[in-house]
């Protein structure tokens, strides 16, 4: 799976909004505690309006997590 794959889900998420909060994030992860969810991936992200994630940001971080785990 590449960055544009991800992106592409992502955004059937979000209804191709471009932007993911971090409850829908964690729904996509297939995680119930979204404080990990966000600490683990989110943290460090720019936020409009204190919630919204950019959805190629979330993506990168995504490819970056898998890259270290492989």
């Amino acid at each position: 799976m590449n960055k544009q794959d991800i992106v592409r889900r992502l955004e059937k998420v979000t209804e191709k909004q471009g932007f993911i909060t971090a409850a829908q994030f964690a729904r996509f992860m297939g995680r119930t505690n979204v404080s990990k969810c966000k600490a683990k991936y989110l943290d460090g992200l720019d936020r409009i309006d204190g919630k919204y994630y950019f959805v190629t940001e979330v993506a990168a971080v995504l490819m970056k997590h898998r890259d270290s785990v492989s």
